[in-house]
């Protein structure tokens, strides 16, 4: 079930996850240009934005903030279902924020043991991705069975190795 973490005195906010960044980018035209493709009224759109600080090689959410809650749920279909980003979702809350990281985690520890990129997390929630790729990890850094940090000279392969209990 979908809901709000916004305040009833706040607009409400789709977040864009995956939108590259261009040096020169105009988001609320893109966003308006989609919605008008999708029959939807673009003058709810209140404001567009990047969140954060510009780094990189990384891409930034974009935050798409509606003048009302009127047309929030296809809004986010539309969008989300676009070149507009990767996938929609809700703003969410700090408590969310800190749920969402730990999640987050829990996915990179258990992408490691398989060795592949299986897992994601979508609305606060695990989910088994249908484009799995050979997982790179940032350091070889692992976590050991025994609940401390393993120091790897290469990258673990659990698909070959052998359990020795």
């Amino acid at each position: 079930m979908e809901h709000f973490n916004q305040n009833s005195f706040e607009k409400p906010t789709n977040v864009e996850v995956g939108h590259q960044e261009a040096e020169q980018e105009d988001l609320t035209g893109c966003a308006r240009e989609i919605l008008s493709a999708n029959n939807i009224d673009p003058t709810h759109i209140a404001e567009v934005f990047r969140h954060g600080t510009k780094r990189a090689g990384s891409t930034r959410i974009i935050k798409v903030k509606l003048t009302s809650r009127k047309s929030y749920f296809p809004i986010k279909k539309a969008l989300g279902q676009s070149t507009f980003g990767t996938f929609a979702r809700d703003d969410l809350s700090i408590e969310e924020l800190k749920e969402d990281r730990r999640l987050r985690q829990q996915c990179h520890i258990m992408n490691q043991e398989v060795g592949r990129k299986c897992y994601v997390v979508r609305d606060l929630a695990i989910v088994a991705t249908n484009n799995q790729s050979l997982y790179a990890p940032a350091s070889l850094h692992v976590p050991s069975k025994t609940g401390g940090v393993e120091e790897r000279s290469e990258p673990v392969d659990n698909n070959n190795s052998q359990s020795s209990q």
